[in-house]
């Protein structure tokens, strides 16, 4: 197998199957989705107005969405079966959005029959958009648990999204880009002194980087990539155009990282840059993704230090500089010895987390817990209707 075949065996496997052992990651995903969907909007006036296209296509809110697919996951371990649908008294009175009506409509968006499901160039990778099957008998049928759970995730942004692409719009994937940005820059403003952050400006002639970190031995720079991948590159031989079309927005990245590093030369001062391509998609080989760039020879002035990174591990990481700054500095450190170290040993920021002993995402577990309100909301009303 070629490079790029085996980088593209990789990345399919891993993103296809890897997502299994990560269920905590499911629960981060639905309260990140939340705050960029629900709340980032507002706070930024986006002109997309997500709630009126939710209700539209589905007829409920976006955060009864979000608590019915968690009700229907939870029934999903029990019976797959969801072809009667009866409401007992106790969920209406922990929650006014399980009618039967609204469970119906959403199980119904999330439903599509034999020969949609056979006609789709998705292959088996359609049930991650639509989990439910109708049977030609008529049963509806939840696809596995899992799929249902990872809708939990990301039901809310492919509705948008799907809405877009209809009318051939990119409308949507430009501004996610906004929320993703806000998004990032509320964390570091949540965390960081303002001495340490640097929000990065643009000139007209070279597009530069987002985001600079400061501490004493480091200036870490950051590139941030919203976009997500197709669903046909998840399987074992994805399709090669998809693939190369979403690793084209990290080759962009790197090219953006290097002209900002020569930008930012006055303000080095003896200190290690560092530069990482922020992606919003979980990712699993990243070290493969970035070698593969590498390997495809594009124009990078300096090719050290290069590293990609997923949001979760990003949140991890500004979390412990903002108690911390040695232990900061000794993850980064290891990130850059990791880089020569032997196939098969961890490379990516998550191992050097993980060596560190950070587990917990202290931002989505304290800071921006919108399923900790809800599954709150719940215990008040189930205590007072004891």
């Amino acid at each position: 197998v070629n490079e790029r075949g085996k980088t593209e065996l990789f990345y399919g496997l891993s993103q296809k199957q890897f997502w299994y052992q990560r269920k905590l990651q499911i629960v981060e995903q639905i309260n990140r989705n939340i705050e960029l969907l629900k709340y980032i909007p507002k706070i930024i006036n986006s002109p997309i107005s997500i709630e009126e296209i939710i209700q539209e296509k589905i007829g409920v809110s976006l955060e009864e969405v979000v608590k019915i697919l968690i009700m229907l996951y939870g029934r999903c371990l029990e019976s797959v079966d969801f072809s009667v649908l009866t409401v007992d008294d106790s969920l209406l009175r922990l929650d006014s959005c399980y009618t039967q009506e609204n469970i119906r409509r959403v199980v119904d968006y999330f439903t599509a029959d034999y020969s949609t499901v056979r006609s789709s160039p998705l292959n088996e990778n359609f049930f991650y958009t639509k989990p439910f099957i109708r049977t030609d008998s008529g049963k509806i049928i939840a696809v596995n648990h899992y799929i249902v759970s990872r809708k939990c995730a990301d039901a809310v942004y492919w509705i948008i999204r799907n809405h877009y692409e209809e009318q051939k719009k990119q409308d949507f994937t430009n501004e996610f880009g906004r929320y993703f940005e806000k998004y990032f820059g509320d964390m570091l403003q949540h965390y960081l002194k303002i001495e340490k952050i640097e929000r990065l400006q643009e000139d007209e002639k070279e597009k530069m980087a987002d985001w600079a970190i400061y501490t004493t031995n480091y200036i870490v720079i950051i590139e941030q990539k919203s976009s997500l991948a197709s669903l046909t590159t998840k399987r074992e031989y994805p399709d090669a155009v998809s693939l190369e079309r979403f690793f084209s927005n990290f080759v962009k990245a790197f090219q953006q990282l290097d002209s900002t590093e020569r930008k930012i030369q006055d303000k080095v001062m003896g200190r290690e840059v560092v530069k990482i391509a922020l992606h919003y998609e979980d990712l699993y080989i990243q070290s493969i993704i970035k070698e593969d760039i590498f390997n495809n020879k594009h124009e990078l002035k300096n090719t050290n230090n290069f590293f990609i990174a997923g949001i979760a591990d990003l949140e991890k990481l500004i979390y412990v500089l903002s108690y911390d700054e040695a232990e900061y500095e000794s993850i980064i450190k290891d990130l850059i010895l990791a880089e020569n170290a032997s196939p098969g040993e961890g490379k990516e920021l998550e191992h050097m987390l993980e060596k560190h002993g950070i587990h917990q995402n202290n931002y989505i577990t304290y800071v921006k817990n919108h399923l900790e309100v809800i599954f709150s909301q719940w215990d008040e009303k189930q205590k007072s209707n004891v």
